[in-house]
């Protein structure tokens, strides 16, 4: 697993809303902790239709004029955060695949560290909406993902909350978190949870994170709860 060592890439999931006004800003200020560049990300969906003579593109017009319009609004977006903030690379980029793939190319192509989303969704776990866009990035992108609630005016972390809950790319998770904090001066809450599944796997990996917190500079808080429903216990935590 490659480890992080610095986020010199950032994408924004540019939707036209508001939330992706929030998502842009926070991404701003990212990229001028760590130095690192931004790039506006829309994605253009291509709509078909399967009959007996094969796949058929439906509203092909329809499609190519949304993309140019797409283009032209993301255009107006990078030229006013360009103007406001000259010192921050600024790139657009439009995807024509599902979004997860559109994004994944990108990730892979332009060596993204981290993708930034807007969520219009209750700053709760349990209130993610199934099925949004944003929580397709969350689950189906290659890389660390943040989403950035509507109206959110929040774009420095000084608190970082990191669940130990699952084992699956946890000291990746780790790492951005380090490297989060390093630049905002932060400070982590490692919580570690577990129900009564996997207790002891998790348990020893929350015991192993916490030891090599111990031997960081990074300034950090650890405990660790029981419990079947983590959804509620992280929000809690949060």
């Amino acid at each position: 697993m490659e480890k992080h060592t610095k986020i010199k890439t950032i994408l924004v999931a540019v939707d036209f809303t508001e939330k992706t006004d929030s998502a842009a800003i926070l991404a701003v200020h990212m990229a001028r902790r760590h130095n690192a560049r931004v790039i506006l990300f829309h994605n253009v969906m291509n709509f078909f239709i399967i009959d007996r003579t094969g796949r058929q593109m439906i509203g092909e017009d329809t499609v190519n004029k949304h993309y140019v319009e797409a283009e032209k609004s993301l255009e107006l977006i990078k030229n006013s955060l360009q103007q406001s903030y000259s010192d921050i690379v600024f790139l657009k980029s439009i995807g024509t695949d599902t979004i997860t793939n559109s994004i994944n190319k990108i990730v892979e192509e332009e060596s993204v560290n981290i993708v930034i989303t807007g969520t219009s969704g209750k700053q709760g776990l349990r209130e993610l909406i199934l099925g949004s866009s944003s929580y397709q990035i969350l689950k189906g992108v290659n890389c660390s993902v943040l989403m950035m609630p509507e109206n959110c005016k929040q774009y420095k972390f000084e608190k970082i909350l990191v669940p130990v809950r699952v084992l699956e790319k946890l000291n990746e998770k780790l790492e951005i978190s380090k490297l989060i904090a390093e630049k905002n001066k932060g400070f982590i809450s490692l919580f570690g949870i577990s129900g009564d599944e996997n207790f002891t796997t998790i348990r020893r990996a929350f015991i192993k994170i916490r030891e090599s917190l111990k031997g960081s500079e990074t300034e950090h808080y650890a405990s660790f709860t029981v419990s079947n429903d983590k959804a509620v216990e992280i929000s809690k935590a949060s």
